[in-house]
This record gives structure tokens, sequence and C-alpha cells, in this order.
């Protein structure tokens, strides 16, 4: 079994959620890769999971971002954080290297950060399994995802219409009912 886990420009409370995750796929005899920014290289390393660096958008985008984000009404803020800072920039910066990484190592399934779309792209271009790990409330994180389409709509068709909405509210539904993610892990093929 081998488990590609993706994190985001977040920093550590994107990241540790997935680590568990990554830890039990290990012990269980898969094998992991974490895809990431570069500023996440010493953080994946102290985990002891091997770790390919992607693209991340400059500093000198995400600045103005993050200089806005603190005073915009939460709406608005939603808006720049989720679709401009996630959903355009990073997702734009790291898709050539997550195109890569999951060409070339060929994961049975992916695990990624909520804000980590790179890998959400590829995954649903190249029908891999892929489960998001949740890093706060489901209902805030697929409100996300809805304000961040718009900005995927680029990389991949039908991210932006209303049938993309109902689906990640069905997938919502499904995940809040599904057994735990070891049980889904050992049902992939290629997992003894």
């Amino acid at each position: 079994m081998r488990v590609l886990a993706a994190g985001s420009l977040g920093g550590a409370g994107h990241l540790r959620p997935l680590v568990p995750f990554l830890d039990q796929v290990r012990r269980s005899g898969g094998e992991t890769l974490v895809v990431g920014p570069p500023a996440l290289a010493d953080m994946v390393r102290e985990t002891g999971h091997p770790f390919l660096a992607g693209g991340e958008p400059s500093e000198a985008q995400v600045r103005p971002i993050r200089e806005r984000l603190p005073v915009l009404p939460p709406h608005e803020a939603s808006v720049l954080g989720n679709r401009e800072l996630f959903g355009r920039l990073a997702t734009t910066a790291m898709l050539a290297a997550m195109e890569r990484a999951v060409r070339d190592w060929r994961p049975d399934v992916i695990l990624r950060d909520p804000c980590e779309y790179a890998s959400a792209v590829v995954a649903a271009r190249l029908g891999i399994p892929a489960a998001q790990v949740a890093i706060g409330l489901a209902e805030v994180e697929w409100g996300s995802i809805g304000v961040a389409a718009p900005a995927l709509e680029a990389h991949r068709d039908g991210l932006a219409d209303g049938s993309y909405r109902e689906a990640a509210q069905a997938v919502a539904a499904d995940m809040a009912a599904a057994p735990a993610i070891g049980t889904l892990l050992r049902q992939l093929p290629g997992h003894h």
C-alpha cells in the first residue's frame, strides 16, 4: 500500500493531522510519501516520513494576501484565503510537482490537507481514491471547497458548478458514516 499525503502552505496545523494516518500505514507495512511546499521539509523530516518538495507561490504573491486577511470581513477573508491563496496561487504552484509525484510514485490513495487542492485535482483526473483529513469543522471545510471552486475550475472542469457542491455535500455525509480510515485503507487493492 502506497499512501501519498499532500500538505499545503499552512504549516504544522495542516501537516500534523496527516501524521497519525501515515504512521499507521507505515506500521502496517505500507509506504508513505509527503508532497508539499518546501517550507514543510523540516517538519516532515521530523516525522520520519519521506518528503518531496513541490512548488509554492512567491512571498511577493502571498504577502499582500496575508496582510489583508486579518482586517477583512469573514466572508471576504474566506474568499481571499481559500480561493486566491490556496485555490489559485498554491494549487497552480504545486500542480506540476503533484502530477509528477503521482505519475512516478503511483500511490494507491491520497490523503490531503483540506487546503491543498492540487492533489485533489490530480486524484480526480486519474481516478485515484483520495481522502481529506480534517483540520477543522466539516461544515467549514466543505464551505471552503465551495469558495475555492471557481479558482480550481481552471484545473478541472466542472468544479464550480452546482453538481460539485452537491457532490461535496454527499461526500461529507458519506464520510460521517464511513468506517475508520484504517478500515478504508485495508480495503484498497494491494493492502494485505
